[in-house]
């Protein structure tokens, strides 16, 4: 999570959607920085609307005046890089064996099926008031123009935090499989299709 005080943008972060690469291009113009592990990093807005309350509390930086964006991600492809990730990585939080199947991997009752894309961005009444979530898979070409209306056009996206290793893709997943997580992460599913059609939209206006 990023706050820029003096350019007037907040940045939420979002899991396993480029948010490190995104971290790294800003944080230098970010005078509020929470960057580090997944508890910081990932942190949601509302609970950044309270512990920075003594800012977005002053009329000159209530939270509409600042630019607020960040990055969803279509479900599938989101739960397919937690899985990619965790699997055989014993440096992360909630390691997988190397043998466990993704079918293992989604039926298992854990700390995954209660995570919620949407929720990164929402206010008290559940509405998302952001000024522009990017579909991750078009993160490429709208970052330059996010950039060049913050006034930071010379700001380059890195690629930070790259997979590494083979990888298990939507096609190896079962329609049934694909049709009972969109159904389980409906709301993200809606909230995904929602940014990927009005995100240009906004883009066009900046």
């Amino acid at each position: 999570m990023l706050i820029s005080v003096k350019k007037k943008f907040v940045f939420i972060a979002n899991s396993k959607t480029a948010s490190t690469s995104i971290e790294n291009a800003l944080t230098k113009f970010a005078e509020i920085n929470r960057n580090g592990g997944a508890q910081r990093k990932h942190v949601k807005w509302l609970k950044v609307k309270r512990e920075y309350k003594f800012l977005f509390n002053l009329k000159k930086y209530r939270p509409e005046t600042f630019f607020r964006f960040g990055v969803v991600r279509e479900p599938i492809e989101w739960i397919l890089s937690w899985y990619n990730y965790r699997r055989g990585n014993k440096k992360v939080q909630h390691p997988l064996p190397f043998n466990t199947t993704f079918e293992q991997f989604w039926t298992k009752d854990e700390w995954l099926k209660n995570a919620s894309q949407k929720r990164h961005f929402i206010d008290n009444d559940g509405v998302c008031r952001f000024d522009l979530i990017m579909p991750q898979d078009k993160i490429k070409t709208m970052f330059p123009i996010v950039m060049k209306s913050l006034d930071l056009a010379q700001v380059k996206l890195p690629n930070s935090n790259k997979s590494t290793g083979k990888k298990m893709k939507r096609a190896d997943l079962s329609s049934e499989i694909i049709a009972e997580i969109n159904a389980y992460y409906q709301e993200d599913f809606e909230f995904w299709q929602y940014w990927t059609e009005n995100a240009p939209k906004v883009l066009a206006k900046m």
